[in-house]
């Protein structure tokens, strides 16, 4: 009879916890988690500890550890929710620092005009968090809904980093993060030397997202055990400056591209944990690693872009980050977005572009071998200049839409092929002339050698 008024008052305490704030408790993972401002936050052990040992001080009760254990255990069940549960209540919604935006929703709100006393209502997709009942959402994004907002100054970064043609699918994959679902199937790669914008841009989108709403994962890393369940509730695995060593295994990337339901370790908990999947990839590269996998299923995955145009000097603005970061700037990007998931949704999703990817990977992780398929002849006795080869090489990759190439990484890669060089005199100076090798007659007209003079070599 004494055990059970234990742990009557320790159900008591539990339910008093529970009755100031809102609590949920993650069917999948057991996790628990308070509301704050629209948005639920995962708490730790030892928050929620602290808020059991203020509830015994407060009512008088002895506290041990037994007793916080057993109450511990009663906020949990008294809280569980089913992941089911939870996934539904958000479908089709994004959560904004002012409200909830639905996409397949409206509601009507009621305008009045101050000055004449005319009022009037319109049908709206945003409801501020008030009104909003019965919604459980692990993300928020710290940015106002303003459906009268515009982003100037992202816009023509967006432009200037990405090109005028490629602003509207990098406003659509934004809008394809806000999703809480991967039906879309992408993920997406900038490549470029460096000084680009590349890591600007994803740094905005840190920003734009809430860092608690991304992790960072890198693609050699994802094959890890315990990897997965840290993407759990994650909008987006953000990565800059992507390591260029080869990918050994690419089977969990493109799960996490396609797959809805994942499966995952948590690390001193033993069994799988299924979850639902809304992580979207970018990832930024000065140069692609070198992978085994050539699958069609790996290169449709991926979206593409080069980002070529170099920020320095009088083009390079030091304040540039403060400018695209502001709240007007944010909200305007919300815009951006949303008109952007409109757009996936009336063509089902993105513009297959697999060959555009396959052809510019293999472009980056084999830079010669394309060039010389296409635009050489291999032959004893053939030999060609340094300079006219190299050029030739560049003139190739410009058509490609791929950064140019250094003398010294083009004389690499042609020893990979077994092709060398050697010096020698012609009258009075020295050149280096590669063996066995030669331009197909067709491109020999092409190549602009005094262009390159005092750079390739």
């Amino acid at each position: 009879m004494k055990e059970e008024k234990i742990e009557q008052l320790e159900l008591r305490i539990a339910q008093e916890i529970i009755g100031e704030k809102s609590y949920l408790t993650d069917g999948d993972t057991g996790y628990i988690y308070r509301k704050n401002h629209g948005v639920y936050e995962k708490l730790s052990d030892n928050q929620i500890y602290d808020s059991i040992i203020t509830e015994f001080i407060d009512n008088d009760i002895k506290y041990t550890r037994a007793r916080r254990n057993v109450t511990y255990d009663f906020l949990k069940t008294s809280t569980y929710m089913s992941s089911k549960h939870i996934t539904e209540s958000t479908k089709n919604s994004v959560n904004l620092l002012n409200g909830v935006y639905f996409f397949d929703k409206t509601f009507e709100q009621l305008h009045v005009n101050n000055d004449t006393g005319e009022s009037w209502t319109t049908q709206e997709h945003f409801q501020d968090h008030l009104n909003v009942k019965n919604y459980y959402s692990f993300n928020q994004i710290p940015v106002k809904y303003d459906k009268n907002a515009t982003c100037p100054t992202i816009d023509k970064f967006i432009t200037d980093v990405f090109g005028l043609e490629n602003c509207a699918e990098i406003y659509e994959f934004i809008g394809y993060i806000l999703l809480p679902h991967v039906r879309y199937q992408r993920a997406i790669m900038m490549v470029g030397s460096g000084k680009n914008g590349k890591t600007t841009f994803l740094d905005m989108l840190v920003h734009f997202l809430g860092l608690e709403n991304i992790c960072a994962i890198s693609l050699q890393d994802l094959d890890g055990r315990f990897a997965l369940i840290n993407l759990k509730n994650k909008m987006a695995n953000i990565v800059g400056d992507l390591s260029s060593k080869p990918l050994e295994d690419t089977g969990n990337a493109k799960r996490i591209v396609t797959d809805q339901i994942l499966s995952g370790n948590i690390k001193n908990v033993q069994g799988i944990f299924n979850f639902e999947n809304r992580c979207k990839m970018l990832y930024s590269v000065n140069e692609l690693p070198r992978t085994k996998d050539k699958s069609t299923a790996f290169y449709r995955r991926w979206i593409m872009k080069i980002c070529d145009n170099v920020f320095e000097g009088e083009n390079k603005d030091p304040h540039i980050y403060d400018k695209l970061t502001t709240e007007e700037e944010m909200s305007g990007l919300l815009n951006r977005a949303l008109e952007g998931i409109e757009r996936l949704r009336e063509n089902n999703g993105f513009e297959n572009t697999e060959l555009e990817v396959k052809s510019l990977w293999e472009l980056e992780t084999n830079p010669i071998g394309d060039f010389i398929l296409n635009r050489c002849n291999i032959e004893d006795g053939k030999e060609i200049r340094s300079k006219e080869l190299f050029e030739a090489v560049n003139q190739y990759r410009k058509e490609k839409h791929v950064p140019l190439l250094n003398g010294k990484s083009i004389g690499y890669w042609l020893r990979q092929y077994g092709i060398v060089g050697k010096r020698r005199r012609v009258d009075d100076n020295t050149y280096t002339f590669y063996q066995e090798i030669e331009l197909k007659e067709e491109y020999i007209e092409e190549i602009n050698v005094e262009a390159m003079e005092g750079w390739l070599e």
